[in-house]
């Protein structure tokens, strides 16, 4: 016999009783952020790993995706312009992992290209959930004169933690506060084969 509460519950009834409490749980469980429309029961990190294309992004209420950005660059005394937008920029998510004896290292690594006047720049990060998979953290120490020029769009402060807005199969909405106080927001689409 089962008690629960001083009552005595028949076998079949708990387990009705458990099989409940486990479905309200997992319905509950299942839309994590507050824009996630359908149910999915892959983790954050199943999902998140693609190949996104950037559609939106929004500064301060404005969508800057089409505007063209300039970036000038002095490199061993030569001087340099970078033109570009956002437009087709692609944010690609992956994880692996290695094995060096005994131990097995988790890597989660994303790149950023963005498409320029000169030549594609990618910038390589490492990235990590935090606050129950409500956040993300990316961190470089890309350092190149090229990758300066789009640095600022992801990784611009030493921890930058986005907001997590919708995480679904199809769709990627990041926003925070930058150290400039202007608010940004990312929308990214998977793109399809």
């Amino acid at each position: 016999m089962f008690y629960l509460n001083a009552t005595v519950l028949k076998p079949r009834r708990f387990i009705s009783l458990l099989f409940y409490a486990a479905l309200l749980l997992l319905v509950g469980s299942c839309k994590r952020y507050s824009e996630d429309g359908k149910l999915s029961v892959e983790s954050p990190e199943k999902r998140i790993r693609a190949f996104w294309l950037l559609k939106e992004c929004v500064v301060d209420g404005v969508d800057v995706v089409d505007q063209e950005m300039i970036y000038v660059y002095n490199l061993s005394g030569v001087t340099d312009t970078i033109k570009y937008s956002l437009r087709d920029a692609s944010l690609e998510f992956k994880y692996y992992k290695t094995k060096k004896g005994g131990d097995v290292a988790k890597h989660y690594v994303s790149y950023l290209t963005i498409n320029t006047s000169n030549y594609p720049i990618s910038v390589v990060s490492d990235y990590n959930f935090f606050d129950h998979h409500n956040k993300l953290k990316f961190s470089s120490n890309y350092s190149s004169y090229a990758g300066n020029a789009v640095q600022p769009l992801l990784y611009n402060q030493s921890t930058v933690l986005w907001d997590i807005e919708k995480l679904t199969d199809k769709e990627l909405r990041l926003e925070l506060t930058n150290d400039k106080g202007q608010s940004v927001k990312l929308k990214f689409v998977e793109r399809l084969s």
